[in-house]
């Protein structure tokens, strides 16, 4: 068994493991960082704040759900297109989508929706 200590703190549980990486978010920085599992580094990139919140001083990012997990602000998901990233803006009630490249974390794509993130994370099939 192999133990892993990650230099940057974990939060919330909406992370993924990914071609051998692991992806996770840190509220501290606003960082979305892929951890290397097979060297155990760390990679990270900050989320732009200046493509979504022009003149807010505050934090970036809102808790994802209103109750029931705390400390969930970025939901994380992967397939065949790359890695894609879910949150909700702190000072608006828009939802972000960022899709990045998985090994580099390049910002390939990002769309500012008009929706409470509160709805759009309890969306369930059939809605």
């Amino acid at each position: 068994m192999c133990y892993c200590v990650l230099s940057l703190l974990l939060q919330g549980n909406d992370n993924v493991v990914y071609n051998g990486s692991f992806y996770y978010y840190t509220h501290e920085i606003e960082s979305i960082v892929r951890f290397d599992l097979a060297t155990r580094s760390p990679t990270k990139i900050k989320i732009p704040r200046n493509r979504f919140n022009k003149g807010s001083k505050g934090k970036l990012v809102s808790p994802l759900y209103k109750s029931g997990q705390p400390g969930n602000y970025v939901d994380l998901a992967v397939d065949e297109n790359g890695l894609w990233a879910l949150f909700g803006l702190d000072s608006e009630n828009n939802t972000i989508i960022l899709k990045m490249e998985p090994f580099s974390l390049e910002l390939q794509w990002a769309w500012n929706i008009s929706l409470n993130p509160f709805q759009a994370s309890h969306l369930q099939i059939g809605d």
